[in-house]
């Protein structure tokens, strides 16, 4: 019988090579969404299996993995960007420096890589599949806890702005791994916690969207256009930025502020260590 990590696994495994080809067909932002979903729960198996094995082949595997992610990433943050610019009404900064024409030409060149990183993925895949076969259920429980103590010490200490992104990647990890593991290893709190974490950790990535807009404001230098319309979008903008930005990260002080007294984790097996496949904990 499969375990909980080996059934996950094999989801990924069809999940995402259904989504490459329903993205091929339609180029729409759910089928991107999709992919990417997908590419970061395969990247999360892997993330685990380098932190037990440290084998080489495994490093290979993240990196070609990684590689379509960051292609398809490129993409989400443009449609981002042209998501806000049209909420907001700034015509003239999108039609000259974020076009449309932009992400037609990310996803086409997306879509003509498509059958290298089908090739890429499948490598990585036999590359990961014999060390999911042979990964005991109580690594997954151990590095669970040992998520759960790296997020809790930045919780506690009142993790910085220039910390929260790591930390939203730890929690989404976390959120992860919890499919990793049996339902009688799951308590209460557990869940309570569960629960706590998606909320922060999508809070987090609202403010992160708003930080990302700003950033590619900031490497097209709009300030130095000379066009009127663009000064005048451009003042719009960075208004509706400021705004934004004080409410999102009004709002996840206020969440990390709860995490004190937000409730551990609690498996059965207790321990804080992962134990790789020679017995040495790391």
């Amino acid at each position: 019988m499969d375990t909980p990590l080996q059934k996950y696994y094999h989801q990924r495994v069809q999940n995402i090579f259904n989504s490459l080809h329903n993205f091929e067909l339609s180029g729409s932002e759910p089928s991107l969404h999709d992919v990417r979903i997908e590419l970061k729960k395969l990247r999360a198996v892997i993330r685990f299996l380098r932190k037990v094995y440290h084998r080489q082949t495994l490093k290979r595997s993240a990196r070609l993995v990684n590689h379509i992610f960051q292609a398809a990433g490129e993409i989400r943050a443009f449609q981002i960007l042209q998501e806000w610019l049209k909420r907001w009404e700034l015509p003239a900064i999108e039609q000259q420096f974020f076009s449309e024409g932009r992400v037609h030409y990310l996803t086409e060149n997306f879509n003509q890589k498509s059958t290298d990183f089908k090739a890429d993925i499948k490598e990585a895949i036999e590359q990961i599949t014999p060390y999911v076969q042979g990964t005991n259920s109580i690594l997954c429980e151990q590095y669970l806890l040992s998520l759960q103590t790296e997020i809790e010490l930045l919780l506690h200490k009142n993790a910085s702005t220039t910390e929260w992104h790591d930390l939203r990647k730890l929690m989404k990890q976390w959120l992860y791994a919890n499919n990793w593991i049996e339902d009688a290893a799951k308590s209460e709190k557990l869940l309570s916690t569960y629960a706590f974490y998606n909320k922060l950790q999508e809070a987090i990535g609202q403010w992160h969207d708003i930080m990302m807009v700003q950033e590619m404001f900031e490497r097209k230098q709009l300030h130095l256009s000379d066009d009127v319309e663009v000064q005048k979008d451009l003042s719009i903008g960075k208004e509706k930025m400021h705004q934004q930005l004080k409410q999102k990260q009004k709002w996840v002080i206020e969440l990390i502020e709860q995490s004190m007294n937000a409730p551990s984790t609690n498996l059965h097996h207790q321990g804080n260590h992962i134990t790789n496949g020679n017995g040495v904990h790391s």
